[in-house]
């Protein structure tokens, strides 16, 4: 004999256990906070930053990406976003590849 036994017919409810919330003041409550798209508290962004701080002590390498030179269309698309002026050499490497992007259209629909 097998060890299944038939019960009949039982509801299949998943009922999560309740968890005890974390206090304000830890970076759990700060992320609870953003859930519930409430403004965090002063104890919970201060808790926060603390996270930031000893997160970026620990990951030293991924701190921030380089920035792509000017004269690409990285660059162009960083100007824009800032709202910074644009300077020749972004703009003629977005032209470069807008005309690039056409003649590749162009020759796709042939």
């Amino acid at each position: 004999m097998s060890g299944y036994q038939y019960r009949g017919k039982q509801p299949h409810v998943f009922i999560p256990k309740q968890r005890e919330l974390k206090p304000c003041g830890t970076e759990a409550a700060y992320k609870r906070h953003l859930f519930y798209r409430e403004i965090p508290c002063d104890e919970c962004v201060t808790a926060h930053r603390e996270y930031l701080r000893k997160w970026r002590r620990a990951n030293p390498d991924k701190r921030r990406r380089t920035l792509q030179p000017c004269g690409t269309l990285s660059a162009h698309a960083r100007h824009k976003r800032r709202k910074e002026p644009i300077d020749d050499a972004c703009q003629k490497a977005r032209r470069e590849y807008q005309r690039d992007l056409r003649a590749r259209k162009k020759a796709a629909i042939r």
